[in-house]
């Protein structure tokens, strides 16, 4: 699992990109995104996603959909 950007709500400051240590958030075209491949959601470094602590917008920053499986 990893993390997730909500785009319409992002404001681009960069907040998580700055304290993300597996360094898998970037700049994109619209919105800041998050490297679904290298995304730990901090686990063993921080209690919580330190891009979720950081993000001064409430619910921007959310944990991925695990997808349907059949």
């Amino acid at each position: 699992m990893a993390m997730r950007i909500v785009v319409e709500d992002c404001i681009n400051c960069a907040a998580c990109e700055e304290d993300c240590p597996t360094e898998s958030i970037s700049k994109g075209e619209d919105a800041f995104t998050v490297n679904a491949e290298t995304c730990t959601e901090c686990e063993d470094e921080y209690p919580e996603p330190k891009c979720e602590e950081m993000c001064p917008i409430d619910g921007c920053v959310v944990k991925a959909e695990t997808p349907h499986r059949r």
